[in-house]
């Protein structure tokens, strides 16, 4: 490995003193450095770590602040709706497991901008899925893809909708119009499983609502998994991109954050 990946790899242990050692080093290359912690999704990270450390190239810590501070933006708009719509939800008394980036971010992390998300994905009840689509549905979010020409969404049609449903683990997206230029849209995956039919594993959805454990996150209520079944979802997660070949060839096919969110669940839930 070369000095610059031992020096992410170090970005991710937690005893690991950047302060007084010479880890952080001017010898390292910033430029391959960032490039890496941005494939692999370690921008907050390796910001939160450097930013007070003389010796780091200020115009690194400049890039690094800039971005921060666009994610502290978009972060705080999405938390506000996600969590404005897991409330929703609890109101109308429907059992809802909320799955990876948005707990992690909110649970699991000390800081929540280190952990990035571009949606949140929920599981629920086969039983409960009208229910949850109205009240999706009301506070505006639509079954479709956002056109980047017209800014506007185009709903899917029935065909697209029952293919969703039959082969993968997730309805069609629902989407909802931020009104930010920074991101366009507000993306929630409603799963109703967490296997696709392509795949070799399988998990049993009432087997995991049965051993579901209820949370709070600003006194909002919600439901995650069970500590063996979040560790199980975390790591079939990242195999399934393993094996994507669109991922491989977008290099998003082993993301260290992925392996963070591992550890750092892990860490939390002993």
């Amino acid at each position: 490995m070369r000095a610059e990946e031992k020096f992410i790899i170090d970005l991710l242990v937690s005893k690991t003193d950047f302060y007084n050692s010479e880890k952080a080093s001017n010898t390292l290359d910033w430029d391959y450095i960032i490039h890496c912690c941005t494939q692999h999704k370690l921008l907050p990270v390796l910001y939160n770590r450097i930013r007070n450390i003389s010796h780091v190239p200020q115009y690194i810590v400049r890039i690094l602040d800039n971005e921060y501070k666009i994610r502290q933006h978009i972060y705080s708009k999405q938390r506000d709706e996600f969590l404005h719509l897991l409330n929703e939800l609890d109101k109308a008394g429907l059992k809802v497991i909320l799955l990876k980036g948005v707990y992690l971010a909110e649970k699991c992390y000390t800081d929540p901008l280190e952990r990035p998300y571009l949606d949140m994905d929920i599981l629920i009840q086969k039983n409960e899925t009208e229910d949850v689509f109205r009240v999706m549905k009301n506070i505006g979010y639509v079954q479709g893809e956002y056109n980047n020409n017209t800014h506007t969404i185009d709903e899917f049609d029935n065909n697209r909708l029952n293919g969703y449903e039959v082969e993968l683990q997730h309805y069609g997206e629902f989407i909802k119009l931020s009104g930010s230029d920074f991101f366009p849209i507000y993306s929630v995956d409603v799963h109703h499983r967490l296997s696709t039919v392509f795949d070799s594993f399988h998990y049993d959805p009432k087997v995991l609502f049965q051993r579901a454990e209820k949370e709070k996150i600003q006194g909002i209520s919600f439901w995650r998994l069970s500590n063996e079944d979040f560790l199980l979802h975390l790591s079939s997660h990242l195999y399934w991109h393993t094996l994507s070949l669109r991922d491989i060839i977008s290099g998003d096919d082993i993301c260290l954050l992925s392996y963070f969110d591992i550890a750092l669940f892990i860490s939390k839930n002993e």
